[in-house]
């Protein structure tokens, strides 16, 4: 398999699984509460979903996920319904992914095929057109609607769609980025675009934040579980928390709970996406970001044979049974026709 094809396969497969470990525990980490460290033993869907989908939770209806494990929330719906047909359709057009190219896009967009997934993709593309308004001043859909995107207060949208444009090397500044957001977006696609290229297993937070790295290196004594009470209370609950009510969605609190989850992890680089997915916070939003960039520093090959490699594959198959798409499909949206695919060198 191609390098740079087996590097961007693992960055959206971990992404993925980061996703489905985090989904379960989500709610008690949006309140800011840690739950019992996950395994690869993924739960069943039944168990934890809300009743009602809605645009940030679980789209496909419960009798079609009914007794299944391995489900992905927004996270990753996004980019399989979004995100990487936009890409797709870029190579198709010949033209570079921009913002500019993603805002025009998503008005114009193909219509998905079966209707759960269209009234997905519709209503993602509905709130992300709305933000944009709202950024503009113009108003806009989520007015009435859960709303990640509020004038003055740093989210980082950049997890959800430019992390996955640093794969190629193609990283844009998003409007709906700012304060903080916007560093910590440029920050997170230079990992993705080094970690797809990189030889080193080496996650590389420590080098960029080493006082959130070292918290958790001077912690590993700890157990896990004591770790992520420290975590909870040091840094989600800290002196330095942020305090605006879009707090778990905070940039600069999501990076440094990953730093802190990374340097804990050491040598265990796998442990870090577990801890993330059962700490405080925006639990699968953490957990797959992370997910993003260690996948591609690991290949896929080398995870699939890894102790994540069954939770992976039931993943994987989870996903192309609800969305249509495989693990090689999504990479070749991402890279482009295999013709295209080039070595990452």
């Amino acid at each position: 398999m191609n390098d740079l094809h087996d590097k961007v396969a693992g960055a959206l497969a971990l992404s993925a699984l980061g996703d489905v470990l985090g989904l379960p525990c989500e709610a008690a980490g949006l309140r800011g509460e840690v739950s019992p460290l996950v395994d690869w033993e993924l739960s069943v869907v039944d168990g934890f979903r809300e009743p009602a989908a809605n645009c940030w939770n679980i789209w496909a209806p419960p009798e079609v996920t009914a007794g299944m494990r391995g489900v992905v929330s927004d996270d990753t719906a996004v980019r399989l319904v979004l995100i990487e047909p936009w890409l797709a359709d870029a190579h198709r057009r010949g033209v570079t992914p921009t913002e500019s190219d993603w805002r025009i896009w998503l008005r114009e967009r193909a219509p998905e095929s079966v209707a759960w997934r269209e009234a997905t993709a519709a209503e993602s593309a509905w709130q992300w057109l709305g933000f944009y308004d709202t950024a503009a001043g113009n108003g806009g859909g989520c007015d009435d609607t859960p709303c990640f995107y509020r004038p003055g207060v740093p989210v980082c949208f950049g997890n959800f769609l430019f992390l996955e444009l640093g794969l190629i090397d193609a990283p844009v500044a998003s409007v709906l980025d700012q304060g903080a957001g916007v560093a910590v977006s440029g920050l997170l696609g230079r990992a993705a675009s080094e970690a797809v290229r990189a030889r080193s297993v080496d996650p590389g937070f420590a080098a960029w934040w080493p006082s959130d790295a070292s918290f958790g290196e001077r912690h590993r004594s700890l157990s896990p579980a004591e770790f992520l009470a420290v975590v909870r209370d040091e840094i989600y609950h800290g002196p330095d928390a942020p305090t605006h009510d879009l707090k778990p969605f905070d940039p600069t609190l999501q990076l440094r709970q990953i730093s802190a989850c990374v340097g804990y992890a050491g040598d265990e680089p796998l442990l870090a996406i577990r801890l993330l997915a059962s700490g405080a916070g925006d639990t699968d939003t953490l957990a797959a970001t992370l997910g993003m960039i260690l996948g591609a520093r690991l290949g896929h090959a080398a995870l699939r044979g890894g102790p994540a490699g069954e939770a992976l594959r039931l993943v994987e198959a989870s996903t192309e049974t609800l969305f249509g798409r495989s693990t090689g499909d999504r990479v070749r949206a991402v890279l482009g026709p295999a013709d295209s695919i080039r070595s990452s060198g």
